[in-house]
């Protein structure tokens, strides 16, 4: 469920509220924590370093109680050791007093693996305290022996087990020692893994009550930035009122998910359905005038040529006429007559260009409907470029194909098209006289459409050229029908296809065409 604004700016200081809620939790949880772990050291480490020394110090005295030679004296000692000073038992307690204290480390702590050392101690205590006392006993047993006269020496087995246990009691000596010192090693590694933990718990409060305030200044900044957009939009709707479309609501500022950014949404798609809705209608009202032009171009057209044709093809006739007469033999000696075919010939050239013009305007003028077929594009502008060539050759202008691999068929009317691109050669023809020049056509395939594009190294187009490109009657060139571009535009836009004009890179005019492709159940190519 998506929340309202309102929603969303209660649920951020609720969200505010239990994160300081969740710092100060934290914040007493890592104290508490800390805390039991420093219980626990006082309670495990602290008291061992006194009970080794007092266990070191029993083995001193026990090893003492087993050093006399001398009968007699080793009885005392060995009295003095069980009765006066217990040093078995004491041994025996502080070893139990360590395992008390070690029985509250928690499992896999450095300390727990520490204190596993204890177990192979104790079973050498109790191992040697069994030892001893036996000794101690063999030791009594002798007593009344020394009474009855025998030696006060030591026997040579009783002398070995005493040199024997007192090795013992050495090692087990110097083995707690080690003990002691690693006690010690591990003290203080647990002592600096305690104030690692310490730091890391007073970096890690303040890490997330800086994470907290400055949730609070998002928080707080957040609000405000959700309800600035209202200028914005009051400011969009202001602009579409008074009939500006083109400029939509900036929805970057809006969440798309909240009431503003929705409403500004929906206000922006208004605006591009109305904006898309007047340029259809301009566009069609565009079209509109185009054919209601064309049409009248048409009609101006085939009436003025209906008027010339004849009146032309009766000068055109008494032309041919008159300069048969005066190329007779006898017509030489006539003053002037070399002149008058001069002006003959000059009259008859004009005549045949203002024929040409009206059967342009003809053309134009009955243009009949299109009847496409699947072409080949190759082969259509391979004829033309072939049928065009001497116009080129004579203007010193050189062409080139550059045909289109896949070769997919186009979709047109095969004469129309060729008429078109005749008009375009000849237009490139004429923008490239008298210094010459050269022509490509290039065909390729985009997407569902074919792309036949003439390109020139002429002058290309001017500015003010390029806005009457396709007005009937517009000619950039002094002898110009003004009919080539519009011409070309009717058949090709007739065909479903666009035509666009373009300056090349370095010199030289782009015209590109557009034709649908043919589709497979469009039949065979013509």
């Amino acid at each position: 469920m998506r929340l309202s604004l309102p929603g969303r700016i209660f649920a951020g200081f609720v969200a505010l509220l239990l994160t300081f809620a969740s710092v100060s939790l934290y914040t007493a949880w890592e104290v508490g924590a800390l805390s039991r772990r420093v219980g626990t050291i006082h309670h495990t480490l602290l008291p061992l370093p006194p009970l080794l020394a007092d266990i070191q110090s029993d083995l001193r005295g026990l090893d003492v109680a087993l050093e006399p030679r001398e009968l007699s004296a080793l009885r005392r000692s060995a009295h003095v050791a069980r009765r006066v000073y217990p040093y078995l038992r004491r041994l025996e307690l502080h070893f139990a007093d360590i395992a008390a204290h070690l029985s509250a480390v928690d499992a896999h702590d450095a300390t727990e693996v520490w204190a596993r050392g204890l177990e192979p101690l104790e079973r050498r205590q109790r191992q040697l305290a069994v030892q001893v006392d036996l000794f101690f006993d063999r030791v009594e047993a002798l007593g009344g022996e020394e009474r009855a006269g025998i030696a006060n020496d030591l026997d040579e087995p009783l002398a070995l087990e005493q040199r024997r246990l007192r090795r013992s009691i050495d090692a087990l000596g110097r083995e707690t020692a080690r003990w002691a010192i690693e006690l010690q090693a591990l003290g203080q590694h647990v002592l600096e893994g305690y104030a690692l933990e310490e730091r890391r718990a007073v970096w890690s409060t303040v890490v997330l009550t800086a994470v907290g305030l400055a949730l609070g200044i998002a928080l707080t900044a957040g609000a405000a930035i959700a309800l600035r957009p209202l200028r914005t939009l009051r400011e969009g709707v202001a602009r579409i009122a008074r009939g500006e479309y083109a400029v939509p609501i900036d929805v970057g500022e809006l969440h798309p998910g909240d009431e503003l950014g929705a409403l500004a949404t929906d206000i922006n798609q208004m605006a591009a359905a109305i904006r898309a809705r007047d340029d259809r209608l301009a566009e069609q009202q565009r079209d509109l005038l185009h054919q209601e032009r064309m049409a009248t171009v048409g009609r101006l057209a085939a009436q003025i040529t209906h008027e010339l044709r004849n009146p032309l093809s009766s000068i055109g006739l008494n032309s041919e006429l008159l300069m048969e007469l005066l190329s007779e033999p006898e017509t030489e000696a006539i003053s002037g007559v070399r002149e008058a075919r001069t002006l003959l010939g000059s009259i008859t050239q004009e005549v045949e260009r203002l024929r040409e013009i009206t059967e342009a305007y003809l053309s134009f003028a009955r243009l009949p409907r299109p009847e496409p077929v699947p072409l080949d594009l190759n082969a259509i502008c391979s004829e033309t470029l072939e049928f065009v060539g001497p116009e080129l050759e004579r203007a010193k202008v050189k062409s080139r194909l550059d045909a289109d691999r896949a070769g997919r068929p186009a979709y047109a009317d095969a004469h129309q098209l060729r008429a078109a691109l005749s008009n375009l050669l000849r237009n490139a023809r004429e923008a490239l006289e008298p210094r010459g020049g050269h022509v490509l056509v290039r065909i390729r395939t985009l997407g569902d459409q074919a792309v036949l594009e003439v390109h020139d190294d002429g002058p290309g187009f001017s500015p003010e050229a390029r806005a009457h490109l396709f007005e009937p009657f517009f000619s950039s060139k002094p002898q110009g029908t003004g009919l080539g571009l519009s011409y070309v535009r009717t058949i090709i836009e007739a065909q479903g296809g666009t035509i666009a004009v373009e300056d090349a890179s370095g010199s030289g005019a782009i015209v590109r065409l557009t034709l649908p492709l043919a589709k497979e159940t469009e039949g065979d190519l013509a």
